[in-house]
């Protein structure tokens, strides 16, 4: 049986010697802030309208990613109908969609999206954690509640240690929370207490010297990454925020020699009649060929967000997003190569119409398809999709 916290001596007890699994399982029942379990049951009762027929997950959030992992994410507290609907940290909310395609781009993140507990997201030397473990009424904590879970993230920290060289903090409160934490912990903290800004970094070492890096980043919450406001000069730091957010967080870099990589995505659709959607291409290169819809993606998009939006400018259909099936590397001819993520997709509205980059559009029977001109290596890359049984 789970030992639960009711309080927040039974807290610092059941934190001091945890392992990594009973550190995530105490976290997940803990019930030491009434105030925090009152609201996180009340939300998981009564549900929002979108999410009525789902089952609530409506207990505190455990971190989640690598257990040795190189790098964390620090973010504040779950979604009261995000994470504290889905049970896992940054899933099933916008601040989530922004986040997962960042560290996707970076290279830590298996796929650009979480939807929920399931859906096969996976990190890789990174890990996500956070000061306060459930969500907390307009998203303010008390100082009593950060106080009261601290414990379980200095525990965090201090099973982090071994392989530790790099934190994010979303947000001033993250900012503090970590630089609190690292002075509980024996840590070495710049004086006097650096500020927190977005791109802010400050050098945090370890009782055995090594040096930790602490980059602080904007918040991904929808006030900062949806811009309405009419001030430019705010949009423009808002709309930034993705990109920023990547940067920062890419501790690991891939080295690519000389080659420009282009990141592109596209939209793989079969039909029930077991037919595949084709583009003829309109502009270089391979103009004029057929291929399934796809196009570069654009600044603040996850690949996953360029696949749907392109299938609807170039075939006037809106497709929902069932999974990434390939990611290639084509070599365009003059130095750069398109680093291509093929999504696998399904219609879900629109009227089918060729659009602006494309000169026709085409539902297409593997029969029929032996009589157009493809783009290069097309019906290999659609087999190594596993389309086989399907088209």
């Amino acid at each position: 049986m789970i030992p639960v916290a009711h309080t927040p001596a039974d807290v610092v007890e059941l934190a001091a010697d945890a392992s990594r699994e009973e550190l995530d399982a105490r976290v997940s029942v803990c019930r030491a802030c009434p105030r925090l379990v009152a609201w996180r049951e009340l939300v998981a009762r009564e549900k929002r309208a979108a999410f009525a027929d789902q089952t609530y997950w409506g207990r505190p959030v455990p971190s989640f990613g690598d257990p040795g992992a190189a790098a964390l994410v620090i973010g504040l507290a779950p979604a009261a109908h995000g994470a504290n609907r889905t049970g896992r940290m940054f899933t099933g909310d916008r601040s989530g969609e922004w986040l997962y395609a960042a560290l996707f781009r970076a290279g830590f993140a298996n796929q650009p999206y979480a939807v929920s507990a399931d859906d096969g997201l996976r990190l890789t030397g990174l890990r996500i954690i956070a000061p306060v473990h459930c969500p907390p009424p307009e998203n303010k904590p008390t100082t009593l509640e950060k106080s009261t879970c601290a414990p379980w993230l200095d525990r965090d920290l201090r099973l982090a240690e071994p392989n530790l060289t790099a934190i994010m903090a979303l947000g001033s409160i993250a900012w503090d929370s970590m630089l609190a934490a690292a002075r509980r912990l024996g840590w070495g903290v710049p004086r006097p207490k650096p500020t927190f800004g977005h791109g802010v970094e400050a050098t945090l070492t370890l009782q055995d010297g090594r040096p930790v890096r602490l980059v602080g980043c904007y918040h991904v919450s929808q006030q900062n990454t949806l811009h309405r406001q009419a001030d430019r000069a705010d949009a423009r730091r808002r709309h930034r925020t993705t990109a920023d957010l990547s940067r920062a967080v890419r501790i690991r870099v891939r080295e690519d020699g000389c080659v420009r990589t282009i990141p592109a995505a596209g939209v793989i659709i079969v039909n029930e009649r077991r037919q595949i959607l084709l583009v003829q291409r309109g502009h270089e290169p391979q103009r004029g060929r057929w291929t399934v819809p796809g196009g570069r993606i654009e600044r603040g998009e996850s690949p996953a967000q360029a696949a749907v939006r392109e299938a609807f400018e170039e075939t006037g259909l809106r497709v929902r997003i069932q999974r990434e099936v390939l990611n290639v590397r084509l070599p365009t001819g003059d130095g750069r190569e398109f680093d291509v993520h093929d999504f696998l997709a399904a219609v879900v509205g629109g009227e089918l119409v060729a659009g602006d980059d494309a000169d026709d559009v085409r539902w297409v029977s593997r029969d029929e398809v032996s009589s157009l001109e493809l783009t290069e290596n097309l019906l290999d890359y659609l087999e190594e999709a596993g389309l086989s049984d399907t088209w």
